[in-house]
C-alpha cells in the first residue's frame, strides 16, 4: 500500500494519494511520513515539518521519516539539526552517508566529512559517489606527516583518531615499547603525538634529539597525573598539552604546583563517540541495571551490591548484570560471598567481560557508574548514546561533563534516581550529540594540528637523499605513506601512488591479454586458499591460461598447483593497491579474460554482513565460483634443501617432537594462551616430548616451571616458507595459533591443532565467532586437524595431547 501511494505522489496524482493516505490508522508513523512528502513536493516545508514531526513522536527511530526529516532540515539551512536525525538512523544507505558527509563538510570538519564519503563510497557501485569521494579527499589531503606514538594495551582511545587523520594526512601510528622503532617514527614525523604523558613522553622528550625539530602533541588522560612522570618530561620539546577534560587540567595542577610546561600551550579536547557505532533507541524505566568496566578499586565495586541490595527490598524483579573481567580477585571472592549471604543469587548477575556491548545493553535500563574518579567516562557516553538512563556518582568533575540531574552523592540518592518516573531517552543522545561526537573532536584536534606554533625555536629539518632512503629501510614504515615503486618521489599522495600501479597492472593486462589474471596480496593463508580454487575455476569458465601476480617469496606455492599457468613478480606492497580505494572498486568486478581480477573478499566484504558467510565462503564468490566449491588439495611438496634434511636427522630423528607456532594472523593470544603453553609443556615433557618452536619466545618464560635439565628439550627452528612442509610432515605434530600456516599446513599430513581466542570476529560488519570466520572446514586435508576455541587451558592441553597420542578427537 505505501509503495503504491508513494507512486502516486511521484506522478503528481496527490488527491488520489491522499485518499489512501487518509485510511492509514492515525497511530502509524508511516502516515506522517507520507503527508510530509506531499507537503514537501508542493514546497510546503513548515507543513512538511509539522507532519515528520509527528511521525517521529510515535516512532522516533522510523528510518524514512528521519532521512525525510534530515533532508527536510537541509533544505531549510538547519543543518546541525539535519545531521543530528540522520546520524540516528540504523542501517544507513550509501545516499545517507554521502549527505551526512555534505553536511559536516559544509558546517565543520572536512577532514571527518571523508569519513562518511568512504562509507557511501563503499556502500555502492555508483561510480559518481566513488569519484566524489576521491576527488574530495585529494582536494583536502595534506602532505603531512603524523606519527601517532602508545605504550601497547593503552591505544584503545587513538583507534578512531588515526583512522580519521589517515584519510587526510601520511599517518604512522606506532604502539610499542622498542625505542629504536619509536626513536625512527620520531625521525620520519613532521607531528608527534604523544598519546599519555607517561614513559614514552618521558623517553620521546629527554632521548630523541630529532624531537625539538618536530611539531609535538602530547594528550594526558588520567593515571598520569596521580604519577611522577609529569616531573620527567622535557615540556621544553612540546608544544601543547590536551587534556581530555577541564576537571583533568585542574587536578593536574594542583598534583604538580611546580611544574614548568616552558612554552608549552595547554588545551582541552573532550573525548569523541562514533555515533554511527551505537543505535539510538527509546528506552523507559524498568528493572535491568548494567555496569560496563574493568573491576578495581577505582570503580568502587562495594557500592554495586549496595545498590542492588536496596533495589531488590523496593522491588525484587531489579536486576544488576555486571560486564567486566576482576583486576583484583579479591573483588570476585567477596561477590560470590556476598550475594549468597543478602540471598541474591538472582539479582545481581557476573557476566565476565562483554565483548557485544551492543547486544549486552539491548535491554537494559539503566547504566550504572560508581567510580570515584573519572576523566570521562565512555560507558556513560555510549550508553547515553544509545537512550539509556546512567546513573553516575559524583567524582570530581562529573558535574563538569554530564547533566546534573543524572550525578548523585549518597546510595539512597541513586536508588531515588533509578525508582523515579523521569526517564528521557531521546535527551540523553542529544546531550551526547551536542557535545561528544568524535566529528567535534577530530575538528578540534586538527585545529591544534594546523596552528603555527612559533614559540618553540624549531630547527631546519634536512631530508635524507635518496641513497640514503635505500641504505635506511626502517626511514620509511609507514603506515599510509610507504613507497615501493621505482621513482617513488614523483608521488605525492596514496591516490597517485595507487593509480601508477593501476598504471603497471594495465602493461601485465596487454602482455597476459588471452588469460585470466589473478592479483593476491602478500599472505600465505590467502594465497593458498585462492590456488587451492584455480582447478575449480579453470573447470567452470573453461579456461586456457591463469596467470597469477605475486610476491616473489611464494613462488614455492606455485609449483605446488598445475592449474597454473604464468605467474609474475610483483612488490609486496602491491598489497596497498588490494586494500585501497582503486583496489576496492577493481575488486567488484568478476573474472574477465585478460583483465585483473583481484583475488581477495575484501571488496564483498559486506556479503558477509548480509548473507551470514564465514571468510572462506566470500573467496569461491571473489572468483565467480559457487560457494560450495572445493579447495583442492596441492600436489606433493618436494623438499630440496640437503642441509635441512640433514639438520633435522642430526638432531630429532627418532624423536617425539610438538612444533608450534605461535603468532596469529588479525588477532590478540587470548590471556589463557600461556597458561595453556605452559601446562602443554609440563606434560608433554613428561610423556618424552620435545618441542620446536618456530618463532623465537623470552627464555625467561621458561625459567620459572622448565627444570635446567630439560631446557634441552626445546627447540627454535626458523625455516623458510617453502620448507615448512617438510618439516611438519617430519615432526608429524602441529600446533598453530591461527594463521596463514594453519592453511597451508591442510597440505601436508600431519596432526595439527589449531587454536582460536573465544572472542567474536567484526570486520566483516556483524559479529561472527573467530573460529566460524576463519574455520578450515572447506578445506581438504592430508592429515587430520582439530580446531577448538581457547577457554578453558587445562581441558585444551588434555585435548592436544589425546589428539597427538592416536585418539580420536579430529
Amino acid at each position: 500500500m505505501y509503495e503504491e501511494i508513494i507512486e502516486l505522489i511521484n506522478k503528481g496524482e496527490i488527491n488520489k494519494a491522499q485518499e489512501q493516505i487518509e485510511k492509514i490508522s492515525d497511530d502509524d508513523p508511516k502516515k506522517y511520513n507520507l503527508k510530509g512528502l506531499i507537503h514537501f513536493n508542493k514546497k510546503e516545508l513548515e507543513k512538511a515539518k509539522e507532519e515528520f514531526e509527528k511521525g517521529l513522536t510515535i516512532n522516533p527511530i522510523d528510518s524514512d521519516l528521519l532521512f525525510n526529516y534530515g533532508y527536510l532540515l537541509k533544505e531549510m539551512n538547519q543543518e546541525s539539526q539535519a545531521w543530528r536525525y540522520l546520524m540516528r538512523i540504523h542501517d544507513k544507505d550509501w545516499a545517507t552517508y554521502d549527505l551526512l558527509g555534505d553536511i559536516e563538510f559544509k558546517n565543520r570538519s572536512k577532514l571527518a566529512s571523508l569519513r562518511f564519503y568512504l562509507k557511501a563510497a563503499q556502500q555502492t557501485d555508483n561510480p559518481q559517489m566513488k569519484k566524489k569521494f576521491l576527488e574530495i579527499r585529494n582536494k583536502i589531503k595534506k602532505d603531512t606527516k603524523i606519527a601517532f606514538l602508545c605504550l601497547p594495551g593503552l591505544d584503545n582511545f587513538l583507534k578512531d583518531i588515526v583512522e580519521t587523520f589517515s584519510l587526510g594526512y601520511d599517518v604512522k601510528l606506532v604502539v610499542s615499547t622498542d625505542a629504536n622503532e619509536i626513536t625512527e617514527a620520531i625521525k620520519w614525523a613532521d607531528i608527534v603525538w604523544l598519546e599519555w604523558a607517561n614513559e614514552l613522553a618521558i623517553f620521546a622528550t629527554n632521548k630523541v634529539p630529532e624531537i625539538e625539530n618536530k611539531k609535538v602533541i602530547c594528550r594526558l588522560h588520567r593515571y598520569e597525573a596521580f604519577t611522577q612522570f609529569p616531573e620527567k618530561i622535557n615540556w621544553r620539546n612540546i608544544d601543547r598539552l590536551i587534556f581530555v577534560a577541564n576537571s583533568m587540567k585542574l587536578t593536574f595542577h594542583q598534583l604538580h604546583l611546580n611544574i614548568d610546561l616552558q612554552s608549552c600551550k595547554e588545551e582541552i579536547v573532550y573525548n569523541g563517540v562514533d555515533l554511527d557505532k551505537f543505535k539510538f533507541s527509546i528506552h523507559k524505566p524498568g528493572y535491568n541495571l548494567a555496569v560496563l568496566a574493568h573491576i578495581n578499586y577505582r570503580k568502587n565495586p562495594e557500592t554495586w551490591i549496595q545498590i542492588i541490595g536496596k533495589l531488590k527490598d523496593v522491588d525484587n524483579r531489579y536486576k544488576l548484570h555486571v560486564g567486566g573481567d576482576f583486576q583484583d580477585s579479591l573483588y570476585k571472592e567477596y561477590f560470590e560471598y556476598i550475594k549468597k549471604e543478602m540471598k541474591m543469587e538472582d539479582n545481581f548477575i557476573l557476566h565476565g567481560w562483554i565483548s557485544e556491548v551492543e547486544k549486552f545493553l539491548e535491554d537494559k535500563n539503566y547504566i550504572i557508574s560508581t567510580s570515584i574518579h573519572e576523566s570521562f567516562g565512555y560507558n556513560i557516553a555510549e550508553a547515553m548514546a544509545r537512550g539509556i538512563k546512567p546513573i553516575i556518582h559524583n567524582f570530581d568533575g562529573a558535574k563538569t561533563l554530564w547533566p546534573n540531574e543524572l550525578i548523585y552523592n549518597t546510595i539512597d540518592e541513586a536508588v531515588e534516581k533509578i525508582t523515579e518516573e523521569n526517564y528521557d531517552s531521546e535527551s540523553y543522545r542529544r546531550f551526547i550529540e551536542d557535545n561528544y561526537t568524535l566529528e567535534k573532536q577530530i575538528y578540534e584536534i586538527e585545529e591544534i594540528l594546523n596552528t603555527d606554533d612559533k614559540d618553540r625555536v624549531k630547527v631546519q629539518t634536512i631530508l635524507l637523499n635518496a641513497k640514503e632512503k635505500d641504505d635506511n629501510p626502517s626511514e620509511i614504515k609507514a603506515n599510509v605513506s610507504e613507497r615501493s615503486l621505482r621513482d617513488e618521489e614523483k608521488y605525492e599522495n596514496q591516490y597517485i601512488l595507487e593509480f601508477y600501479i593501476y598504471k603497471e597492472l594495465e602493461k601485465i593486462e596487454k602482455k597476459y591479454k588471452d588469460s585470466y589474471i589473478f592479483l593476491l596480496n602478500s599472505h600465505i593463508g590467502d594465497i593458498y586458499a585462492t590456488f587451492s580454487l584455480l582447478n575449480a575455476f579453470k573447470r567452470k569458465y573453461n579456461a586456457n591460461k591463469i596467470t597469477v601476480l605475486i610476491d616473489k617469496k611464494f613462488e614455492f606455492l606455485v609449483k605446488m598447483f598445475p592449474a597454473i599457468d604464468n605467474y609474475v613478480f610483483i612488490p609486496a606492497k602491491y598489497d596497498n593497491f588490494i586494500t585501497g580505494y582503486l583496489g576496492t572498486i577493481i575488486g567488484t568486478r568478476g573474472p574477465q579474460i585478460g583483465k585483473i581480477t583481484i583475488a581477495h573478499p575484501k571488496s564483498i566484504y559486506r556479503l558477509a554482513r548480509i548473507y551470514k558467510l564465514n571468510f572462506f565462503d566470500l573467496f569461491p564468490l571473489q572468483l565467480g565460483l559457487d560457494i560450495n566449491s572445493s579447495f583442492e588439495l596441492s600436489t606433493l611438496y618436494s623438499c630440496t634443501n640437503i642441509k635441512l634434511k640433514e639438520h633435522l636427522d642430526q638432531m630429532f630423528i627418532g624423536k617425539k617432537i610438538i612444533y608450534l607456532f605461535t603468532q596469529p594472523r588479525a588477532m590478540k593470544l587470548p590471556k589463557e594462551f600461556p597458561e595453556y603453553l605452559k601446562k602443554l609443556l609440563i606434560m608433554a615433557l613428561e610423556s618424552d616430548y620435545e618441542f620446536v618452536f618456530n618463532e623465537l619466545i623470552d627464555a625467561k618464560f621458561f625459567e620459572s616451571f622448565i627444570p635446567k635439565d630439560k631446557m634441552n628439550k626445546i627447540h627454535f627452528l626458523h625455516v623458510n616458507l617453502e620448507d615448512i612442509i617438510y618439516v611438519a610432515e617430519y615432526f608429524k605434530n602441529v600446533v598453530v595459533f591461527r594463521n596463514g600456516i594453519a592453511d597451508l599446513l591442510t597440505s601436508a599430513k600431519v596432526k595439527m591443532v589449531v587454536f582460536y581466542p573465544a572472542h567474536y570476529w567484526i570486520g566483516a560488519g556483524y559479529p561472527i565467532k573467530m573460529i566460524d570466520w576463519w574455520s578450515l572446514k572447506k578445506f581438504k586435508k592430508r592429515g587430520q586437524v582439530l580446531e577448538m576455541e581457547l577457554i578453558n587451558p587445562d581441558d585444551a592441553v588434555y585435548k592436544t595431547l589425546d589428539f597427538f597420542e592416536n585418539k580420536d578427537m579430529a
